[in-house]
């Protein structure tokens, strides 16, 4: 008796044991497919950021900003003079390129997310990021004629997006200093 009964309770663990084993397995794989779906998706369809400020914003105060560092570079008179010149041009070109990453996100502005939407802001937001790398290499090697061909870049990307998307559109009272 007693052996029949130690039988049953042995049964009755082993199943309990065996029931959670199964059931965390089953959390444990669920996970991962969640996870591998995700990781599978393009990145296109990858969750954003919204950024906190407008894409306005950024654009006065990070891309505007760092955009004339470069024209200046490459002006007659204002080209870099010393290490610590192309260092400069250098750290506004970084600015350049990431602020492309920038304004493909959403702000808070009240067009931003319909912007980003679009193939055109797209494409002017990976240019605005290929010339910003481009210009930091031309910085990098002290490239005068680079450089120039950044800003000349630059110039076309800021006028066809301008063209596009801030038309007549107010600049919410934001104005760089320059």
């Amino acid at each position: 008796m007693k052996g029949d009964r130690l039988l049953r309770e042995s049964s009755k663990q082993f199943w309990r044991i065996g029931v959670f084993c199964v059931l965390v397995l089953a959390a444990c794989t669920s996970g991962v497919q969640k996870k591998t779906s995700a990781e599978s998706q393009p990145a296109s369809e990858a969750p954003t950021v919204p950024l906190g400020i407008s894409i306005n914003a950024v654009m006065v105060g990070l891309v505007d900003h760092a955009a004339h560092s470069v024209w200046d570079a490459a002006a007659p008179g204002k080209e870099p003079k010393d290490d610590k010149g192309w260092a400069e041009v250098q750290h506004h070109a970084i600015q350049l390129a990431a602020a492309g990453s920038v304004i493909a996100m959403p702000g808070t502005g009240k067009s931003d997310a319909a912007w980003v939407e679009t193939p055109e802001w797209r494409r002017y937001s990976k240019d605005l990021e290929d010339t910003g790398v481009q210009a930091w290499k031309a910085a990098q090697n002290k490239d005068m004629k680079a450089i120039a061909d950044s800003g000349d870049k630059l110039v076309a990307i800021c006028e066809g997006c301008h063209k596009l998307y801030k038309g007549d559109l107010p600049t919410e009272g934001i104005v760089h200093p320059h």
